[in-house]
């Protein structure tokens, strides 16, 4: 079976507005479920989309009688023999009469519409027909070779017929119906659905003398409406159901009741090369139904509505192949893809059928026979809709509503914002009350910073939604002391439904602690979010200022790594406090050169001719080359190299291990195992900043190449969207790389 084409209705779209300040779209556009407008969004935001959207729907015209509750107002029974048909010996096609029908020539009812299909056409609806004569009628019947009496429901059903001969087995038939007549059917078409398999062996010992004429068959009972009209699909394409069912489940009372499903099939046959119906191939579209209430032999009735139910469905011509199923090609002169459509209702399988075996308290008793009358059932339909496209291109609108659809932007990966919204994030650095930034902030969001309040409660009536949050949240990041009530409603959890949370103590409600209490719905809902504010992150800049800093290198890891490794020391000796190369032995911070033996100062005398005047005190550094001019106090670090008489310092004088793992450090040496960006192969090693570049915009994480961003100062203003933007662009600072002109 193909795949089944789905439509409902045509939408159109006008006056859609995105809420960023771009043109109104005016134009009107025509879309499907499937359709999607794609527009971009320059910054993040709180943006409510608007539009007109109306929708058109088709003028559908019913091509079966006026659908009706009483199906006797626009259908009658018919009498009939087909060729083919099981039951026949000398069979054919003909609209008979009593007077007419031989008993071999009787086989089964059928209903047709009064009306001849060509006067239910009308002016909107002109279908095109398969070969249809002036006074041929909509017929519903039996499905092919499998029968099914389809008739229409009173209380007198063949009641003037007198019981003999050939209509006599009528009588027989439906006499059972009309004794058991159930009102909730009255006037509705009902077929007759019975056990099967039909075999040989149980015909032969059917009690009923009617049920003996029957042969065997496997084939489901069931009701088909049948439609000769064409369909193209790509003009007449669809076709929309509508139909009440009455289904019963006669298994449910019995041991192991099963419950009866049905099905309501649409199938539609492509033309052949020569133009007439395909039989061999077909397109199947199927609504799957279940039974509702009881058995029809239940006098309890059928349950809800009396077990009525309404089927709706839309169906869609397929494109037919190019080959018909006796391969022969299809002219492109044909213009129809479908030539005759049937609607068929019936039982799944074998399971949704009376069963044979049952309880004595059930209607249906072990001593039944299975086509016994009193194992029967009905399936009925009434109010039945089948309609059609016009053929004029007719439409009419259906519905028109304004729309407006809130909804929340979120930045971009790479979005350079004006504002700090991202909660993470690591920063080397920080950001002081002394910035540009900071005091243009607290202008537009109206702070005080004399008294620290907010004049100004109201600007989401100037600024966009978001833009707000933001400005609040980063002032709060400023100082915690800057947080404004107006974020209180995106601090919060949400959960589906907005099921509200509160504190739950999930150990011990008696005696509750702080870790033993959990923030979760009230109604066990599942959580959609922690909120867009966390309050967590505030405070996070305040006194984070760093003004003339060297940056060698910044790494993290996810485990403790020991100081003497992230030195660069070759084993844990150093680690030792009562070694006297314990790493952390490093001089007090008032430590000065004198503090090295081998180095004294002296006063020196007061100058006796020249500018130089006694008043100022004056002293210098006497150095003595010969000893090793270590740190006083058995301090040992920082290592420096000795000193000259003239207080220069000598290359190569440093003969020991130190930091960095070598055996001697000379000038000439650059790199460390702490300085060395790119031989670091710690598995716990997760951010590594590589500042070894020649610009700013090449600084970069070598270990996970983690977006980095360099940023300055600036001020802030309102753009012509009135949304918050950088008033200047940043002018990054150069990295300098000499030694001698760093800041320490």
């Amino acid at each position: 079976m193909r795949n089944i084409k789905r439509k409902d209705f045509d939408y159109y779209l006008t006056n859609l507005d995105w809420d960023d300040g771009s043109d109104i779209e005016r134009d009107i556009k025509q879309f499907t479920r499937n359709d999607v407008f794609e527009h971009t969004y320059e910054r993040p935001g709180f943006y409510s989309i608007k539009g007109l959207v109306f929708k058109y729907n088709e003028l559908m015209i019913n091509a079966l009688p006026k659908a009706k509750l009483d199906m006797t107002d626009g259908y009658r029974e018919n009498f009939r023999s087909i060729s083919g048909h099981p039951l026949n010996s000398e069979s054919y096609f003909g609209i008979a009469n009593e007077s007419t029908l031989y008993e071999d020539q009787i086989n089964n009812v059928e209903v047709i519409s009064k009306s001849p299909i060509l006067d239910l056409q009308s002016e909107q609806l002109q279908l095109d027909l398969n070969n249809v004569d002036e006074d041929d009628r909509f017929v519903i019947r039996e499905s092919f070779n499998r029968d099914t009496p389809v008739f229409i429901a009173t209380p007198d059903v063949f009641g003037s017929v007198t019981p003999s001969g050939i209509l006599g087995k009528l009588e027989n038939q439906y006499g059972r119906f009309r004794e058991n007549y159930r009102p909730w059917l009255e006037n509705s078409i009902v077929a007759m659905i019975e056990h099967r398999p039909r075999t040989q062996e149980l015909i032969d010992s059917a009690p009923t003398e009617f049920f003996k004429t029957k042969n065997p068959t496997s084939a489901l009972p069931g009701i088909c409406i049948n439609l000769p009209i064409k369909m193209s699909f790509s003009e007449n394409d669809h076709l929309q159901i509508s139909l009440d069912l009455n289904l019963p489940n006669p298994n449910l009372e019995i041991e192991g009741g099963l419950e009866s499903n049905y099905a309501v099939r649409v199938r539609m046959h492509p033309p052949k090369a020569n133009g007439t119906t395909d039989w061999g191939v077909q397109y199947d579209d199927i609504v799957n139904v279940k039974g509702i209430g009881k058995s029809f032999q239940s006098i309890s009735g059928r349950g809800k509505n009396d077990g009525w139910q309404t089927i709706k469905h839309i169906s869609f011509a397929q494109p037919r192949d190019k080959i018909d199923s006796e391969g022969n090609d299809i002219p492109d002169s044909n213009p129809f893809d479908v030539v005759y459509i049937k609607v068929e209702i019936y039982p799944t399988g074998t399971t949704s059928l009376p069963q044979t075996t049952g309880t004595n308290n059930g209607h249906r008793r072990d001593d039944k026979h299975i086509y016994h009358n009193f194992n029967m059932e009905y399936i009925a339909l009434r109010n039945i809709s089948i309609k059609f496209p016009n053929t004029k291109g007719i439409v009419r609108p259906v519905e028109w509503q304004r729309f407006k659809s809130n909804m929340v932007v979120n930045p971009r990966i790479n979005y350079e914002s004006p504002l700090y919204e991202e909660n993470k994030f690591a920063m080397i650095g920080g950001l002081s009350k002394d910035s540009s930034h900071f005091k243009t902030l607290a202008s537009l969001i109206s702070l005080d910073l004399d008294s620290d309040d907010y004049k100004d409660i109201n600007l989401t009536s100037t600024y966009n939604e978001y833009d707000v949050l933001s400005m609040y949240d980063t002032m709060a990041k400023y100082d915690e002391k800057y947080y404004n009530e107006f974020l209180d409603s995106y601090t919060k959890k949400i959960h589906e439904d907005y099921a509200p949370y509160g504190k739950i103590n999930t150990i011990n409600p008696q005696n509750p602690t702080e870790n033993e209490i959990n923030e979760s719905s009230l109604h066990g809902k599942p959580k959609i979010t922690n909120g867009m504010i966390d309050r967590k992150s505030h405070g996070v800049f305040k006194d984070t200022s760093l003004i003339d800093v060297d940056i060698a290198t910044t790494k993290v890891y996810t485990a403790v790594i020991p100081m003497w490794k992230q030195l660069g020391f070759e084993n844990p000796i150093y680690d030792n406090p009562n070694n006297s190369n314990y790493w952390n032995n490093i001089i007090p911070k008032d430590y000065k050169l004198q503090n090295r033996t081998g180095i004294t100062q002296r006063n020196l005398p007061n100058p006796q001719k020249g500018s130089l005047t006694p008043r100022i005190p004056r002293t210098e550094y006497v150095v003595d080359e010969n000893v090793d001019q270590d740190w006083q106090g058995e301090y040992k670090w920082p290592v420096l190299p000795q000193l000259n008489k003239l207080g220069v310092f000598v290359s190569g004088s440093v003969d020991e291990p130190v930091y960095g793992g070598k055996t001697r450090w000379d000038k000439d040496d650059e790199v460390s195992k702490i300085t060395n960006v790119f031989n670091d192969t710690d598995s716990n090693l997760k951010f590594n900043l590589n500042v070894s570049v020649d610009e700013i915009e090449q600084i970069q994480d070598i270990k996970s190449d983690l977006f980095l961003r360099y940023v300055s100062d600036w001020t802030l203003h309102l753009d012509e969207d009135k949304r918050i933007s950088k008033n200047i662009i940043d002018i990054f600072d150069s990295i300098e790389k000499d030694v001698d002109r760093q800041a320490f």
